[in-house]
C-alpha cells in the first residue's frame, strides 16, 4: 500500500488489503474450478478437493493458518456480489424478479462452490449486493466530485437518481419508493464502517481508546 500512495498504511488498513486481495484472489481460482458432476449437480467429492485447495490458497495468500473453512466460504460469496457475474444475472431483461433470484442462486453456487445458500439467504444477499454497490457508485462519484457533497438542486437530483439507478442493476428491481433506496444506501454505509471498525479493533493494541478507533474509521 505505500508504494501506491506513498503513506505508510496502519496496521488495521493493510490488514483489510490484505484479506480482501486474498479473497479476491481466491474466488478467482474457485471460479476456475468445477464443482459439479455429469448430471450438472454438486459433486460432493469435487466440491470436498475444491473446498481444500481453496483453503490452502487463502492462507498462503494471507500468511495465516487455520482459517475456518466456513469464514472464507462467507468471504467468497461476500466478494461474489460485487462481481461482474452478479451484476449481469439482475440486470437481465425480460426476467421476473422471481426468477432472477432462482438464477442468482445458481450463480452464487456456480462461482463458489457453495450449494448450500438457502432461499432465505439469497434474500439477504441480493439486498447486500444492492447495498454494496450503490455504495461503490455514490463513493466513486463523490470521488470524482473531489469529496465534495452535491449542493445544487439539479445535482442532487442526479446523485439520487444514480443511487437508485445502482439499486435496480443489483437489485433487479427498481426501488419502491425514494425511501428504499435511501435506507439502502444508509446500510452500506453502517455496514462498511462497523466492518473496519471491527477490523481496527482486532488491529490494534489493548489500551486503544475507543473514541480514537471510531475517529480511524470515520
Amino acid at each position: 500500500m505505500k508504494t501506491v500512495d506513498g503513506v505508510e498504511p496502519k496496521t488495521y488498513e493493510a490488514e483489510k488489503e490484505m484479506k480482501k486481495l486474498a479473497t479476491k484472489a481466491t474466488l478467482d481460482l474457485a471460479k476456475s474450478m468445477s464443482f459439479t458432476g455429469a448430471n450438472g449437480k454438486i459433486d460432493q467429492q469435487k466440491q470436498t478437493d475444491n473446498f481444500a485447495k481453496i483453503k490452502k490458497a487463502y492462507e498462503e495468500k494471507t500468511g495465516k493458518k487455520d482459517y475456518d473453512m466456513y469464514k472464507i466460504k462467507g468471504g467468497l460469496i461476500a466478494a461474489s456480489l460485487e462481481s461482474d457475474e452478479i451484476l449481469d444475472v439482475m440486470k437481465q431483461a425480460g426476467k421476473t424478479e422471481a426468477q432472477k433470484k432462482v438464477l442468482f442462486k445458481k450463480k452464487i453456487e456456480e462461482m463458489t462452490g457453495d450449494n448450500k445458500v438457502t432461499d432465505n439467504e439469497v434474500e439477504i444477499l441480493i439486498k447486500k449486493s444492492a447495498d454494496k454497490n450503490m455504495f461503490k457508485k455514490i463513493k466513486d462519484r463523490a470521488t470524482a466530485r473531489g469529496g465534495k457533497a452535491p449542493t445544487t438542486a439539479a445535482d442532487k437530483i442526479a446523485e439520487k437518481d444514480a443511487r437508485n439507478a445502482a439499486f435496480q442493476n443489483a437489485r433487479g428491481r427498481a426501488p419502491k419508493n425514494d425511501a428504499e433506496g435511501k435506507k439502502s444506501f444508509e446500510d452500506a454505509l453502517t455496514e462498511e464502517g462497523g466492518n473496519d471498525f471491527f477490523t481496527c479493533m482486532k488491529s490494534s493494541s489493548s489500551n486503544s481508546h475507543p473514541d480514537r478507533l471510531y475517529t480511524l474509521v470515520a
